[in-house]
């Protein structure tokens, strides 16, 4: 192989990223959903594949303050998270967003569901609030969006045969 190609492989796998990539791939399509749906959601659903919910139990969330879980990966993106940061999405938590996020957690904001899938990696989190809803799906890769809607309408499909390569959005 030579060193050029071995290059642009490295330069498209190798992204930075804030701790675990699991509750950040959460985090990053809950930022995504917020700012697809425009505003505060009322509350924000999420599916998981079992491996994704395996690997976030056991991990501390990146700059949650040694917080826990896939509903705090949520509530953080969707309350602090910025979605052009990718997988950094948490980078500009503040103390505040921390202590929004564990209010409402207590008060069972995010509902956390296991998704009926044969891949390890794929996620869809579903944000609904003024009478609206946004879904954003990842699979495959950490940032790879297969599919965003807005009230039911799709505004990206699914991409399974770019599965290798990033999304492309940028918020």
């Amino acid at each position: 192989m030579d060193m050029e190609r071995f290059y642009g492989i490295l330069k498209r796998e190798l992204i930075p990223a804030m701790g675990c990539t699991e509750p950040i791939a959460i985090a990053y399509a809950a930022a995504v959903a917020r700012s697809l749906l425009g505003s505060m959601p009322a509350s924000i659903t999420v599916k998981c594949s079992g491996n994704i919910i395996k690997n976030v139990k056991g991990v501390v969330v990146p700059n949650s303050g040694g917080l826990r879980g896939i509903d705090i990966s949520a509530i953080l993106g969707t309350i602090g998270g910025k979605p052009e940061k990718k997988l950094q999405v948490l980078e500009d938590i503040t103390d505040e967003n921390r202590e929004e996020a564990v209010r409402l957690q207590a008060e069972n904001y995010c509902k956390v569901e296991k998704m009926d899938t044969a891949e390890g990696l794929h996620l869809e989190v579903t944000a609904v609030g003024q009478g609206h809803s946004a879904a954003v799906e990842i699979a495959g890769q950490h940032t790879n969006i297969i599919s965003m809607k807005k009230d039911g309408t799709i505004l990206k499909g699914e991409n399974r045969a770019a599965g290798c390569g990033e999304s492309g959005y940028i918020g």
